[in-house]
């Protein structure tokens, strides 16, 4: 361990896959790094269980990887870890009003005046999103106005039909787990550039829900992590960071205390891996960030998902027709399930479904 006065080039808090992608890049950067991870595991938001009814991996967290999201894939090159299609063949079903219906493609059976608008919407909006960067949102003409607007307020100028905005209330749902009126316009259309529209978003083949990982999606952080400890880095597990503070001489370095006590650990360089709201909780930061920051930060929603996994003799919805993808209109607590996918792995002849 270094001395006293000795220190790591940087620490990075946070064990997910940006803490572990920023700590891999740092130390093929010749940097000496240490990653902290609150956790007794590395990935952040994804986490593969082993299903006690199968024997087989199951992701409980993030698990989809599609064509966009290019430095993903190059990941997964890079480790050698293969894709698996999600399963599309087959109806979806729309659940609402109690009544279940068939249907196929991105958009649920509606009226003709529904339809027209709902492409009208999709139509609009990657206009809008068009014409922001997703590196500079702040630069788009009237981000002032798309910053202080939701995408709840949005809907209800720009949008007729009560259909329409039960529509792009569950896209919202669907993607960030939150309601429209927690998001701001601005946040939402670089989301969707950045994603090569709202269709790319919403869409499974080819598009964002395009592909599991086979053997599930945490061991791309587990191999990130093995990268980086390879590379003369160190991982340390259940090491909560709390406080963040100058020290050395004239406040050269940054110091790190973990909860529990220990050595106050010294970089000249941190790295916050964390949602900002997560690290304004957690992390006591000394000098104290500007209020400004923290009321802003305070106001921040994180996005909210449940998720668990039915497994089945077989996979019976296929031989119905049905694709085993649904999703509820009107989600409630006597019916809460928002939207199911099939999860089934053919490599190892499972038959399973996800919620």
């Amino acid at each position: 361990h270094p001395g006293r006065w000795m220190a790591w080039d940087a620490i990075v808090i946070g064990g997910g896959l940006a803490g572990l992608s920023a700590a891999d890049a740092l130390c093929a950067a010749g940097r000496r790094v240490l990653l902290l991870e609150a956790q007794d595991r590395v990935g952040g938001r994804t986490y593969t269980a082993t299903s006690e009814s199968t024997g087989s991996s199951v992701d409980l967290g993030g698990m989809w990887v599609g064509p966009t999201q290019t430095r993903m894939l190059a990941l997964l090159e890079r480790f050698g870890i293969e894709r698996e299609p999600q399963y599309t063949d087959g109806s979806d079903v729309l659940f609402c009003g109690g009544v279940a219906k068939r249907f196929s493609g991105l958009i649920p059976p509606h009226s003709v005046g529904s339809l027209v608008e709902l492409q009208l919407m999709l139509w609009r909006l990657d206009w809008m999103a068009s014409r922001v960067s997703p590196l500079d949102p702040a630069s788009a003409q009237g981000s002032s106005a798309l910053g202080a607007q939701s995408v709840g307020a949005w809907a209800e100028g720009a949008l007729w039909t009560a259909t329409a905005k039960e529509t792009l209330e569950l896209a919202v749902g669907m993607v960030f787990g939150a309601h429209p009126d927690t998001i701001s316009m601005l946040f939402f259309l670089s989301y969707v550039k950045a994603a090569g529209g709202l269709v790319q978003l919403l869409e499974t083949r080819g598009a964002a829900q395009d592909s599991t990982l086979r053997g599930g999606a945490q061991q791309l952080s587990e191999r990130l992590r093995g990268a980086v400890e390879a590379a003369g880095g160190e991982v340390r597990l259940d090491a909560p960071a709390e406080r963040v503070v100058a020290v050395g001489p004239s406040g050269s370095l940054l110091g790190v205390e973990c909860r529990g006590g220990g050595p106050t650990l010294r970089a000249r360089a941190v790295v916050v891996a964390l949602s900002p709201k997560v690290a304004l909780e957690s992390i006591c930061f000394e000098p104290r960030l500007p209020e400004r920051r923290r009321q802003l930060v305070g106001q921040l929603a994180l996005g909210a998902y449940s998720k668990f996994v039915l497994v089945y003799e077989t996979a019976w919805w296929r031989g119905d027709g049905l694709s085993g993808s649904s999703i509820c209109s009107d989600a409630s607590e006597e019916w809460p399930i928002f939207a199911t996918f099939d999860y089934v792995h053919e490599a190892h002849g499972e038959q399973r479904r996800l919620h």
